[in-house]
């Protein structure tokens, strides 16, 4: 039973440190953001999204342009 106890134990302990961790971590990145963009004036996270957006948009150019080039060479 002492052994379930302390398995038990640890195992919410391991849990609690690991949900800080996450939480700490979260926050040393909001203010790295906040950081760079005050030096920068750049939002990280709007550049992101920007930056995302475009790869997705030439992704899908280069899967129409490869599916019409099969098409053409098919007839």
């Amino acid at each position: 039973m002492k052994k379930l106890l302390l398995a038990v134990t640890g195992l919410a302990f391991f849990t609690s440190c690991e949900q800080a961790q996450g939480r700490l971590t979260d926050v040393a990145k909001d203010i790295a953001k906040e950081e760079f963009k005050n030096h920068t004036g750049i939002d990280f996270d709007s550049t992101k999204a920007r930056i995302d957006t475009l790869s997705l948009e030439n992704e899908v150019r280069r899967e129409a342009k490869d599916r019409l080039i099969d098409e053409i060479n098919a007839m």
